[in-house]
């Protein structure tokens, strides 16, 4: 079944959707159908250098003080969101759903 609503992604700073500086989007093409599925915000340096600046200090705040098996606890529970997330996110990145089964394999 195809998805016919237009998917609309923005980026995420401090995981909250943060307003673009600049208001340029990029389609998302479906390269099978040649379909636009859905449109991205491109960020501007400025975003990119929030975005780079928050992770900086997220680390030297809070992980770099975190023992290694916490550390180790939080990445195992992204990885499991990500496996979990796999259809979904393989439609985002247009992986074939043929290939969604041996993706998995990698998690």
């Amino acid at each position: 079944m195809i998805n016919t609503e237009l998917m609309k992604v923005t980026s995420l700073i401090e995981g909250k959707p943060v307003t673009q500086e600049q208001e340029k989007t990029m389609e998302v093409i479906n390269s099978f159908s040649g379909e636009v599925v859905g449109k991205v915000s491109l960020a501007s340096k400025e975003d990119a250098k929030k975005a780079i600046e928050s992770a900086h200090q997220v680390f030297h705040k809070t992980m770099k003080k975190m023992p290694a098996y916490r550390r180790a606890e939080i990445l195992s529970k992204a990885a499991d969101c990500a496996a979990q997330a796999m259809a979904k996110l393989a439609q985002d990145v247009g992986i074939p759903t043929s290939l969604k089964e041996r993706c998995r394999s990698y998690s």
